[in-house]
């Protein structure tokens, strides 16, 4: 696929930003491309060069979220705390800069699926980084990580919902904490 142009991902840029502005009033079966054209002070032909219909700008938006989460987790290079740690805080300053992006998705749910996609691309990293480092993975580690990666993304809806009452750092601590808690309890 060839490099799209900065006019291209300016323009494919005023759709998103639009969009999610336009999904803090209302849901996004409600929003038509000549509205969400409208809004962004361009024509529909436009968009129909770039995109089909609005789910394809939802799904622009969350293939990038997705993209940064992957990166983060693909940071770790070796499993250590501060590794661990430090990828985790780079993904949260992430979602502290696009908290209207992160809230839509995971609180207002723009779309239901998108939890599911985030937490199986999530599961499926973190079992390719312990595999490279050659660490046993526990009986049933699929549900384990299942439960610390939806402990750690309400954690950060509660924290998106409060406007980020801790800071990212905070949040850092308190999630690599409890993930350590209950990776240590399987290990006994």
């Amino acid at each position: 696929m060839e490099k799209e142009n900065q006019r291209v991902k300016l323009t494919k840029r005023i759709f998103k930003n639009t969009l999610i502005e336009l999904l803090k009033e209302k849901a996004i079966y409600n929003i038509k491309v000549k509205e969400l054209c409208d809004k962004a002070e361009l024509n529909r032909t436009t968009f129909y060069k770039y995109y089909e219909n609005i789910y394809d700008v939802l799904a622009d938006i969350e293939y990038e979220v997705l993209k940064d989460s992957e990166q983060c987790i693909s940071e770790i290079e070796d499993i250590t705390e501060t590794q661990i740690k430090n990828a985790l805080y780079k993904q949260l300053c992430n979602i502290q800069r696009n908290k209207d992006v992160y809230y839509l998705l995971l609180v207002n749910s723009a779309d239901s699926e998108f939890y599911g996609k985030l937490m199986k691309t999530t599961i499926d990293l973190l079992k390719k980084n312990i595999e490279q480092a050659n660490i046993d993975l526990a009986e049933n580690y699929e549900f384990i990580f299942s439960y610390i990666i939806t402990g750690t993304i309400d954690i950060i809806k509660k924290w998106l919902y409060e406007k980020g009452s801790l800071n990212a750092n905070q949040i850092t601590n308190l999630i690599y904490d409890l993930a350590d808690r209950i990776l240590g309890t399987t290990q006994n």
